[in-house]
C-alpha cells in the first residue's frame, strides 16, 4: 500500500506544481478508483498469503469491475473535454496518466489471482492412486 500512497502524494504534488485543479467530477472519479485500487490490493495480499481459491475468484471479478470503471471514467473525462470544461482540459494529461497508472497497478496486484486459480486441486491427484 506504500506504493499506492506514494502515487497519491505524487499526484497531489504534480497538480499543485502545475497550479491546476481537477474538476469536481474528475476528482470524485479518481478518488473512487483509488479506493477500489486499495481494496483490490488488500484482497490480493490476502489471496497471496492464503492461496484461497474463492478469494482469488473474487479478486479476478474485482479486476474486471475495476477495468470497466476505469473505462467509464476515461469516457467521462473525454466527455468533459468535449464540453470544454477548463479544469478537465488543464489536467487532461495528468488525469489520463493516472487512470493508466492505476489500471497497470491493478493488473499487477490482481495477477496473483491467476496463479492461485491455475494451481491443480489437491483432490485431483488422489484419484490416480
Amino acid at each position: 500500500s506504500d506504493i499506492v500512497e506514494r502515487m497519491g502524494s505524487e499526484i497531489a504534488d504534480k497538480s499543485l506544481a502545475a497550479r491546476r485543479a481537477f474538476s469536481l467530477d474528475g476528482l470524485k472519479e479518481l478518488d473512487a478508483l483509488y479506493e477500489q485500487l486499495l481494496s483490490n490490493l488488500k484482497l490480493a495480499m490476502s489471496v497471496f498469503f492464503s492461496g484461497d481459491v474463492t478469494s482469488a475468484r473474487r479478486l479476478r471479478r474485482s479486476k474486471h469491475r475495476f477495468r470497466i470503471l476505469n473505462r467509464r471514467y476515461s469516457h467521462a473525462h473525454v466527455d468533459r473535454l468535449h464540453q470544454q470544461n477548463v479544469q478537465s482540459i488543464e489536467t487532461s494529461s495528468l488525469h489520463l496518466g493516472l487512470l493508466g497508472d492505476m489500471q497497470r497497478l491493478n493488473s499487477l496486484f490482481c495477477s496473483v489471482a491467476y496463479s492461485v486459480l491455475e494451481q491443480p486441486d489437491e483432490d485431483e491427484g488422489r484419484d490416480e492412486y
